[in-house]
């Protein structure tokens, strides 16, 4: 009796294991596609500020989700977020309040030659939603994020992460992440 309950244990422990691996395996992206995960870069100070998962909706547009970010005295929330940093149509976007880790924040981009325009980005920190394009440089391994209104412009440059990158800047105590499973 004894055995088979240790047998049943040791069978739990590796479906465990293996639904553990399965939830934090990540998918190879081709370095030909924005799709992938990436480490945004903030364009005044050069630091790390998030983590953003780059994927093909429904509709056959490219969206990002924030699944993590870089632990800060600043609170992340989106205070000045209105009606018209949400679009109700889709679900995507910030409304007041809202804490941006696990949220879509850019979305509706349409190949056109070597960029994606027509999307639209959230800035969580000035409240205000841009009409957004963004393009591969430097072999696929950076991403160019560009940010109008009128105009005026903002231009970041994101840094693509591998698995093992993203793996490891998640477990750090610097980082805030949400399961990768979602």
């Amino acid at each position: 009796m004894t055995s088979m309950i240790y047998l049943l244990l040791c069978y739990a422990v590796i479906l465990s294991n293996t639904a553990f691996a399965s939830c934090y395996k990540t998918p190879n992206y081709s370095m030909d596609t924005p799709q992938g995960y990436w480490k945004t870069i903030d364009d005044k100070t050069g630091q790390t500020k998030g983590i953003v998962h780059i994927f093909k909706t429904t509709q056959g547009t490219l969206a990002g989700r924030v699944i993590g970010g870089i632990k800060s005295n600043n609170d992340p929330r989106c205070k000045r977020c209105d009606a018209k940093t949400f679009d109700p149509k889709t679900g995507f976007g910030l409304k007041k309040n809202d804490e941006p880790i696990g949220k879509v924040f850019m979305w509706g981009y349409r190949k056109n030659k070597q960029r994606y325009t027509n999307g639209y980005i959230v800035d969580n920190t000035q409240g205000y939603k841009y009409r957004s394009s963004i393009a591969l440089v430097e072999g696929g391994n950076k991403l160019d994020v560009t940010g109008t209104y009128l105009f005026f412009y903002r231009t970041q440059y994101w840094e693509r992460i591998k698995e093992r990158q993203l793996h490891q800047l998640c477990k750090s105590k610097q980082a805030v992440c949400i399961e990768l499973c979602k």
